[in-house]
């Protein structure tokens, strides 16, 4: 993790400015993660929740971009339930799998969620994602 410097010039038609040098920079602390986006698939009483990490500027081998959770092994997701009010269970909760499910929901009820990332080892946290609402279906008998 070698700190990096930079130093900057303008340029015009005109001449150019003196240069700016840049504070210490090291990119594995100095940088801001985005937030996950969430999709949601409803069930009787429960509510699947996928988390897709953001990407990096980096690329694999084949050309695929590499995601945040390959570069920050200890990734969590903060879940927060934000729509209708939920009888009897926590408001958010906390999750290291990208897919988790949520139990013991009303039927034909509409829940909206939105998820951030944490990195306990260096302190990050994202903003939240976009909300994403679902309702869950009737029971089935």
């Amino acid at each position: 993790m070698e700190p990096h410097f930079a130093r900057v010039q303008a340029l015009t038609t005109n001449g150019h400015s003196n240069w700016v040098h840049s504070k210490r920079l090291i990119p594995f602390w100095g940088t801001a993660i985005g937030p996950p986006k969430i999709k949601l698939t409803s069930r009787s009483r429960s509510m699947r929740v996928e988390l897709f990490a953001p990407q990096t500027p980096f690329r694999w081998k084949n050309g695929s971009w590499i995601t945040l959770n390959k570069v920050y092994i200890d990734l969590e997701y903060q879940i927060d339930i934000t729509g209708n009010p939920v009888d009897h269970r926590p408001e958010s909760c906390r999750a290291t799998s990208t897919t988790i499910s949520i139990q013991d929901l009303k039927p034909r009820t509409t829940y909206c969620m939105h998820a951030q990332i944490q990195t306990p080892l260096f302190h990050k946290i994202s903003e939240y994602s976009r909300e994403g609402c679902a309702t869950t279906f009737d029971d089935v008998e």
